[in-house]
């Protein structure tokens, strides 16, 4: 590569990292984005203790009928 080529690339690494942290800057990650959690629920445990569980623990909504 030459002097402009190698200076262009240069250049274009400065501004594809600007743009990385302007984005960051002003649409940062919500805080209650996709997260994982792990609940340990017992065999033999039913149906409704589950849904109180998973309700406790934010997982889903409390009265989320469309779950049960």
């Amino acid at each position: 590569m030459n002097f402009i080529g190698k200076l262009f690339f240069i250049f274009s690494l400065i501004f594809l990292i600007a743009i990385l942290f302007i984005t960051s800057v002003y649409f940062p990650l919500e805080e209650n984005s996709a997260t994982q959690k792990v609940v340990n629920i017992p065999s033999g445990t039913n149906a409704k203790e589950i849904v109180d569980v998973l309700g406790e623990n934010e997982i889903i909504r409390k009265n989320n009928y469309t779950f049960r």
